[in-house]
């Protein structure tokens, strides 16, 4: 199918039918976390024995040992603020 090839009255038919699709899925409040590559949490466990630390989590419940969120981890960004001004 080419959407070029659609009439006008099909082309409302289909953008009405994905749109409802598509409010479905809001409607289910999902979560999904689409990193490329990040582990899952049983794979990160794999390293707690070779680690020296039992608190790998943030005061949000980050975990530190995953690649964090976009602005860093917000407890290593306040510490370095403090230490540069």
């Amino acid at each position: 199918m080419s959407y070029a090839e659609l009439s006008k009255a099909e082309l409302s038919e289909l953008y009405q039918k994905l749109n409802n699709e598509y409010k479905g899925y809001c409607e289910k409040n999902l979560k999904l976390d689409m990193s490329r590559g990040k582990p899952s949490p049983e794979q990160l466990d794999i390293c707690m024995e070779m680690l020296d630390i039992k608190d790998v989590y943030t005061d949000a419940g980050l975990d530190t040992r995953n690649y964090g969120i976009l602005e860093g981890i917000p407890e290593a960004r306040k510490l370095m603020g403090e230490l540069i001004g």
